[in-house]
C-alpha cells in the first residue's frame, strides 16, 4: 500500500515582529511560524512603511532563514510599521501582525 504525502502549502504567519530602535535603523526579531506547510522555511520577507498608512515596501535583506533583520536607511524620529512573512518551496505565507518601531540616536 502506498501512502500519500500531505500536500505542500505555504507557511503560516510568523509571530508578530518586535522592533528595537537604533540610529537610522531598527532591529527586528520574530518567531518562526508554527506550521511550515510541510516544507522547510528558506527565507523571510520583511516589509515596512511609515506608520500608520504609508505604502508597504520590501526590505532587501538577502535570502536567509534567520528570524532577525536590521532594517537600515530609516529616518530617526519617524514611526515605522513592519510585517514579516515566511517563504518555503510552495511560496510566501501569510503576513505577521504589524509591529511598530521608531529609530533614534541612542
Amino acid at each position: 500500500p502506498y501512502r500519500t504525502a500531505a500536500p505542500l502549502v505555504v507557511p503560516s504567519a510568523p509571530s508578530a515582529a518586535a522592533a528595537t530602535g537604533g540610529d537610522g535603523q531598527l532591529q527586528l526579531s520574530w518567531s518562526a511560524p508554527t506550521d511550515d506547510g510541510g516544507s522547510a522555511v528558506t527565507d523571510y520577507v520583511v516589509q515596512y512603511r511609515t506608520s500608520p498608512s504609508g505604502t508597504w515596501q520590501t526590505f532587501a535583506d538577502g535570502v536567509a532563514p534567520a528570524t532577525t533583520a536590521t532594517v537600515t536607511g530609516l529616518v530617526n524620529g519617524t514611526a515605522y510599521d513592519f510585517q514579516v512573512a515566511a517563504v518555503n518551496a510552495r511560496g510566501t505565507g501569510a503576513w505577521s501582525a504589524a509591529a511598530t518601531g521608531t529609530p533614534a540616536v541612542p
